[in-house]
């Protein structure tokens, strides 16, 4: 694989990791915007249940049916959230 198919793979994920420029919101709002963006570039498993580049994002390059992804989707979101927003996690978060 070359490099410019690579990034061609990567794209969706590049763009749904973007800072939504708005921190004048409240932080459910950007919580739901973050969601948005995500589920926008189709964030679904690839390769069977729990598995995929995109669950290796939200559970820490974990994979597999000891791994689902809720809840480390969840707290993902919240993290960007909190970073947009120069916030702490009100919570640790899971996966």
């Amino acid at each position: 694989m070359d490099a410019e198919t690579f990034v061609a793979l990567l794209e969706p994920m590049i763009e749904t990791l973007q800072t939504i420029h708005n921190p004048s919101k409240p932080l459910g709002t950007m919580i739901i915007a973050y969601a948005v963006q995500h589920i926008a570039k189709h964030s679904v498993e690839v390769g069977g249940q729990n598995r995929g580049p995109w669950l290796w994002l939200y559970v820490q390059g974990h994979e597999g049916t000891d791994w689902p992804w809720c809840a480390g989707f969840v707290t993902f979101l919240l993290r960007q959230a909190c970073d947009t927003l120069g916030r702490a996690m009100p919570i640790e978060g899971s996966f």
